[in-house]
C-alpha cells in the first residue's frame, strides 16, 4: 500500500469542498484506502462521495481508485492464454428494459467467448446480474477458487461483487441512504477481479465515456467497447444512435452505430421497455436464452453480444460477429452456458429446471 501516506479521507473531502480542487493520485488513493480498511466513518464516506459529485474526479482520481479497490479485491487467475472478457457496465440508465449485459456473457461464452462477468444485485432496475444469475440457480456466492474453476472447465465464471469485493462493505450503507449514483458505479466496471482484458462496458452518461477508456488503457485492457445510446440506457440498442469507443491494436476510435451497421432492423423505442417487474424481466430473459422472445429484445442481445465476440477474437467483424451470436441463442449453446455454470459453481440444478421449465 505504498500510495497510503498521512492525508486520508478527511483531508480529501476538505480539498474537494473547500478548496475546489482535484487530488493528486496518492491523495485520491488514501481516502479509498480509509474506506476498504474501516477507518473512514458513514459520515465521511458519505461525505466524501457527494464531494465526488460536486466535483467529478479526474482521470487520475480515478485510475488512483480504481488501484487501491484492486488491491483490496479477492482475485482469480483463469489458465489460458486467449482473451478473458467483462461485459459489466455502470448500470443507472433511464430505460426499463431486460438484463441485457448478462444476457451478452452467455451469448459470447455460447460462441466460445472466455467470460469472467462481474456483477452485483440489482441498484437501479427490478433485476441485477446476481439476481437473474440466482434465480435460474447459479450459486453467486462462489468464492475465487470455484469461480476459477468455473471459467477454466466451462468458459464463463460470476463474480458477485461482495464476496471479490469484500472491503465494499463499509461503503454500502452510505451509498444506499444518499440515494444517487455515486463514483461506486463508475469504479465496478473498472475492477474485474479477473483482470479481464476485453471488455463490453456501458455507461448511463454519454460523459462519462472517455474518463473510461482513460482509465482501461492504464490498465491493459487490449480490446474494449465502451457504449451508451442516445435514449439515455448503457447499452447498444437497434434504435437511434450508439455511441461508441473502442480500443483495438492500441488505437482509441469513437464511432457512431446503428441498427443497420448489425443488418438488423431498426425498432422503436417503446418494444424494448418492459414493465419494472422482476418477474416480466426473468421471463424475457428466458425466451431469449431459448433463441426466441420479442424481436427488438432479441437484436439488442445480438448487438452487445456481438461486441463481446469481437473484443474475445472470435469474430473479425460485426456481421461474422452478429450471426455467430445468432447461432449460439438459436443453437442452444448459451442456454447450455448457464446449465453448466450452474453445475460447476455448486448451483441448484433443479432449480435450473424448474425455472427453464416455467417458460
Amino acid at each position: 500500500m505504498s500510495e497510503k501516506n498521512k492525508t486520508g479521507i478527511k483531508e480529501a473531502i476538505q480539498k474537494k469542498i473547500v478548496e475546489h480542487k482535484p487530488l493528486e493520485s496518492s491523495e485520491a488513493y488514501a481516502a479509498m484506502h480509509d474506506i476498504m480498511d474501516g477507518t473512514a466513518t458513514p459520515a465521511q464516506i458519505g461525505a466524501f462521495l457527494v464531494a465526488l459529485k460536486v466535483q467529478e474526479p479526474g482521470i487520475p482520481e480515478v485510475s488512483a481508485m480504481v488501484r487501491c479497490m484492486k488491491d483490496f479485491a479477492n482475485k482469480v487467475h483463469p489458465a489460458g492464454k486467449g482473451p478473458i472478457v467483462d461485459t459489466c457496465g455502470t448500470g443507472g440508465d433511464t430505460l426499463k428494459t431486460i438484463n441485457i449485459s448478462t444476457l451478452s456473457a452467455l451469448v459470447a461464452a455460447g460462441a466460445g467467448v472466455t467470460i469472467a462477468k462481474h456483477g452485483n444485485r440489482s441498484v437501479t432496475s427490478p433485476c441485477g446480474s446476481a439476481d437473474v444469475l440466482e434465480h435460474f440457480g447459479v450459486n453467486i456466492m462462489a468464492q475465487p477458487g470455484i469461480v476459477e474453476q468455473c471459467i477454466n472447465k466451462t468458459g464463463i465464471g460470476f463474480m458477485f461483487a461482495p464476496v471479490f469485493h469484500p472491503a465494499m462493505k463499509y461503503a454500502s450503507g452510505p451509498r444506499k441512504e444518499i440515494g444517487l449514483k455515486t463514483i461506486f458505479n463508475v469504479l465496478g466496471p473498472l475492477t474485474n477481479p479477473a483482470s479481464a482484458n476485453g471488455q463490453v462496458l456501458g455507461v448511463y452518461d454519454k460523459a462519462l465515456m472517455d474518463v473510461m477508456a482513460s482509465v482501461l488503457l492504464d490498465f491493459n485492457v487490449n480490446h474494449f467497447f465502451i457504449v451508451y445510446n442516445e435514449h439515455g440506457a448503457d447499452e447498444l440498442l437497434p434504435v437511434g444512435k450508439n455511441i461508441v469507443k473502442e480500443r483495438s491494436q492500441g488505437k482509441v476510435l469513437s464511432r457512431v452505430f446503428e441498427a443497420k451497421d448489425f443488418g438488423l432492423p431498426e425498432a422503436a423505442l417503446k418494444d424494448l421497455m418492459i414493465n419494472a417487474s422482476k418477474e416480466e424481466n426473468i421471463k424475457r430473459f428466458t425466451e431469449i436464452l431459448k433463441g426466441r422472445g420479442p424481436e427488438a429484445l432479441f437484436n439488442a442481445v445480438l448487438m452487445n453480444s456481438a461486441m463481446a465476440i469481437i473484443a474475445g477474437e472470435r469474430a473479425k467483424d460485426i456481421l461474422e460477429a452478429v450471426a455467430l451470436a445468432r447461432k449460439s441463442l438459436e443453437s442452444g449453446a448459451a442456454l447450455a452456458k448457464l446449465k453448466q455454470l450452474v453445475v460447476e459453481s455448486g448451483g441448484n440444478l433443479q432449480q435450473f429446471e424448474k425455472a427453464m421449465g416455467a417458460i
